[in-house]
């Protein structure tokens, strides 16, 4: 009688290797979800980058605003630099006057020193006595008179001591400044406490120490003055400051030099200085048009036969698309109601290219603002205002719960959503893992009893023949 066999109770099965096809199949939908993942990672980072481009190119766009002057820049020359220049706005007048600088204004500048030279900074400022040292600064009937006493100690209180406390005075803080000066040599040091203040003229610049009781101590002072100068035709003039910014608007003049010097300012149209603005503004719109189109590719994948598309970075959003859209449009209907030879901004003879960017001929363009400079000034006003300010395109982009925020949030929240996705299947895969590991090991205690039986009852088979 032949035997018989009960094919196929031995397994011979490679469990281990088919639970991990059967999970590699249940997770095969993460490894599009992890891809995507990391696809709205790269956008976040590229639209931070396109961002920061923005960014820049409002800070250029800014200068033209009515609010901050606007409009074709102007420039101050001076006859003679040496005595007085003007720093000029967009909104001075063109004009020419003649300056004579009288005296400048100076802070004030205090010593404190010894009858006997004090040879170390160490050294206490009187063995013997003590006292006070009182320190004001500003007019007592300025507009903010400041002051600070200091107490010294006989034997105790040195020189540094006493600098020290005046830099570290509250009261005093950004009025006053000390210092410890050697007036004599390296062999021979004589050193003087200097007091000085970062103001000019009269009021805030003045100072004024009080020594009580220290019989060795003495104070000298240069005394704080005010600036004064004449305008031809004009008047006579006193400030407590240099820099004078409220004679004419838009000029601020720079005083250097006293004594009766005179100058000529003029002022003008800065056609160079326009020029060179309106092109770094073409330029950084040119870069983010050049990021754009590199970020913005759609190709299909040659090395793979399914014929899979890749997307660039900033494919799948409108965001930067849109961007270009609506700073054109700020662009192109900028108008000047006034102009003569420029009434939009394509009178100013800046060309637009099939890719998209702008091209500028510099010694036209320099031309242009000359021929018109109230058209050109409009024109940019107009510009700038659509384009820049809180009400602007790029800050209606770069502003926080912007275009670009919203675009990134919006990324956020679909990463955490598939990563969420991710977990629960991976989670779900342990729980798949478990209950596989434990139906095979089951099988494979029953084919073990299976086969034990098998075999008993083949020998009692075989026993019967």
């Amino acid at each position: 009688m032949a035997a018989i066999k009960f094919a196929g109770l031995a397994s011979g099965i490679d469990s281990a290797s088919l639970i991990d096809a059967l999970i590699a199949s249940r997770e095969a939908q993460n490894l599009t979800r992890k891809k995507e993942v990391d696809y709205l990672e790269e956008q976040n980072t590229v639209l931070e980058e396109l961002n920061t481009k923005v960014l820049a190119l409002n800070d250029l766009v800014e200068r033209f605003r009515t609010i901050n002057g606007g409009g074709v820049l102007k420039k101050g020359t001076s006859s003679d630099s040496t005595v007085a220049t003007a720093s000029v706005a967009a909104n001075a007048i063109n004009s020419s006057f003649g300056v004579t600088v009288n005296t400048l204004a100076k802070s004030a500048t205090g010593t404190l020193s010894n009858a006997l030279p004090w040879t170390s900074t160490t050294a206490v400022i009187d063995p013997l006595v003590t006292g006070s040292i009182q320190v004001n600064a500003g007019s007592p009937s300025g507009s903010n008179p400041v002051s600070d006493t200091f107490t010294v100690t006989a034997g105790v209180t040195t020189l540094q001591d006493l600098v020290n406390s005046i830099n570290s005075s509250s009261a005093l803080s950004g009025r006053v400044s000390a210092s410890l000066v050697n007036t004599g040599t390296t062999a021979s040091p004589s050193y003087k406490v200097v007091m000085n203040t970062p103001y000019q003229g009269t009021d805030l610049g003045r100072l004024d120490v009080t020594v009580n009781v220290l019989s060795d101590a003495t104070y000298s002072e240069s005394d704080a003055t005010n600036a004064t100068f004449d305008i031809a035709g004009i008047g006579s003039f006193t400030r407590e400051t240099n820099a004078v910014t409220d004679v004419f608007t838009g000029v601020t003049f720079n005083l250097l030099k006293g004594g009766g010097s005179s100058t000529t300012i003029t002022i003008g149209t800065d056609s160079d200085g326009t020029t060179d603005q309106i092109n770094q503004i073409v330029k950084q719109y040119n870069d983010i048009v050049k990021f754009i189109k590199e970020n913005d590719t759609v190709v299909q994948d040659t090395n793979d036969r399914n014929g899979n598309i890749i997307y660039g970075s900033l494919a799948k959003t409108k965001v930067d698309n849109d961007f270009i859209s609506q700073f054109k449009s700020a662009l192109l209907s900028a108008t000047s109601s006034t102009g003569v030879a420029i009434k939009t901004f394509s009178d100013l003879d800046i060309a637009t290219n099939r890719d998209g960017t702008m091209t500028v001929d510099i010694e036209r363009l320099r031309a242009k603002i000359a021929s018109d400079p109230t058209g050109t000034s409009q024109v940019l006003n107009d510009f700038a205002d659509a384009a820049g300010g809180t009400d602007g395109v790029l800050y209606q982009f770069t502003k926080f719960r912007g275009f670009i925020d919203i675009a990134q949030e919006s990324n956020l929240s679909t990463i955490d959503n598939l990563n969420e996705k991710i977990a629960q299947v991976e989670r779900g895969s342990e729980k798949v893992r478990s209950t596989l590991e434990l139906q095979f090991s089951r099988l494979e205690s029953l084919t073990g009893r299976l086969q034990g039986q098998q075999q008993a009852l083949t020998g009692i088979l075989q026993g019967l023949r």
